[in-house]
């Protein structure tokens, strides 16, 4: 008697880890006001990996589940200057995360493509300078905080028990303001680009 292989299931509990480039999708508005001012964006990448753990239902060939990751972030920052009054700022990367829902399909049995979307959160360093005292600094520092995220992937299962995945993830962590007064602004939005095992 030879036993029949198992059906292969999307179904169940996975963990993994991740690793892939951050791009930085720059767009900084810089008002001085009555000065006028400048608008400066930039794009920049950098390296970001982590760590992923989820479960997946399947019921046909749809697949549905859940998913967060923690991520190290390096930096990615884009520098604005709006001359005399304002000085500049920058943006930086550090912790970074999301937890989303992912709905797929699966074209073969171990073929899925699917898309993704939910909350995505992680630690802003903002760094505002203003060295003729005008208006306020607003957002120094390194700041916590909270936004969304979607995007797409697909995942192919080498075997019952490996596979591996390819995704892309828009991010935005929301706008940054360096100087209350005069205006300057930084959007904390960036794309992740990651393959995952």
């Amino acid at each position: 008697y030879i036993a029949p292989l198992p059906v292969f299931t999307w179904t169940g509990f996975y963990v993994g880890l991740n690793a892939g480039a951050a791009f930085r999708v720059g767009n900084d508005n810089n008002n001085n006001g009555f000065f006028g001012g400048n608008n400066n964006g930039g794009n920049s990448a950098g390296f970001v990996g982590g760590g992923q753990l989820g479960y997946n239902w399947q019921s046909g060939a749809i697949v549905w589940g859940l998913e967060t990751d923690a991520q190290y972030r390096s930096n990615i920052g884009n520098t604005a200057n709006n001359g005399f009054f304002n000085g500049g700022n920058s943006n930086n990367g550090g912790f970074y995360g999301t937890t989303r829902g992912r709905l797929g399909y699966a074209f073969s049995p171990m073929v899925m493509a699917y898309i993704t979307g939910g909350a995505a959160y992680g630690n802003v360093a903002n760094n505002g300078f203003n060295p003729f005292g005008f208006g306020f600094n607003t957002n120094n520092g390194s700041n916590f905080r909270l936004g969304w995220t979607g995007g797409a992937g697909v995942e192919f299962a080498m075997t019952p028990n490996w596979s591996i995945k390819a995704e892309a993830l828009y991010n935005d962590l929301g706008r940054s303001n360096q100087n209350a007064f005069f205006g300057n602004n930084t959007r904390n939005t960036f794309v992740v680009a990651r393959l995952g095992v």
